[in-house]
């Protein structure tokens, strides 16, 4: 079912510390301010280059945020500005089956003024992630700065789409309604037996 959306991946944003405060060259992010994150998260197949295949999301500003503070997000948030807008969490569909695995990369930045000057990196985080469908797991992730690197700590969820099953959602479920007293049990072409009563739907399982 190519173009289909099998599944859902939802990642919900727990924390995020950068406990100096500095950036990527391990100098403070501003002279006149704390820093002023701003994240882009990509999500990739794994050795498969650069492209977003399951989202691309840039999120507002956070600012003054001084070293030792943990930036916390909270459920339900808004993310973004402008005329897209995302909340906490984030939802993407799956077109296809799922891969089991995928690549997360994150880029952090200070988000400067003007005033101030260009925008700064302050670190990269990437972690190659496997997860089946139907589990909910909570991961941190290290970035790439070599002086105290930065750590995001964020929880992901894989679930499948309503018609779809199994670890990769890549089972098809279908409903039958059957109109007999006793169970009985169906066969699809390639299929999990299921027991079906009068009015209530057999669930089909069939690759």
């Amino acid at each position: 079912a190519n173009g289909e959306i099998q599944a859902y991946m939802t990642i919900l944003l727990k924390s995020y510390n950068n406990p100096l405060g500095i950036r990527y060259d391990g100098q403070i992010c501003d002279f006149f301010s704390s820093c002023d994150y701003k994240f882009t998260f990509c999500g990739r197949q794994i050795n498969a280059g650069p492209s977003c295949v399951y989202g691309a999301v840039t999120t507002k500003n956070y600012n003054n945020i001084p070293a030792g503070h943990i930036l916390h997000f909270t459920f339900g948030e808004q993310l973004t500005e402008g005329s897209t807008i995302i909340t906490n969490p984030y939802t993407a569909p799956i077109n296809g089956p799922w891969p089991g695995q995928f690549q997360l990369y994150i880029d952090v930045i200070d988000s400067d003024s003007s005033f101030e000057g260009t925008d700064d990196k302050v670190d990269d985080l990437t972690k190659d992630i496997t997860i089946s469908a139907g589990v909910n797991t909570t991961i941190a992730m290290t970035g790439s700065r070599s002086y105290q690197p930065s750590t995001f700590t964020f929880s992901i969820e894989v679930k499948c789409a309503n018609t779809w099953a199994g670890a990769l959602c890549n089972l098809v479920v279908e409903a039958r309604h059957v109109g007999i007293v006793q169970p009985v049990v169906i066969l699809g072409p390639i299929s999990t037996p299921a027991i079906a009563y009068r009015g209530l739907p057999a669930l089909i399982v069939k690759q």
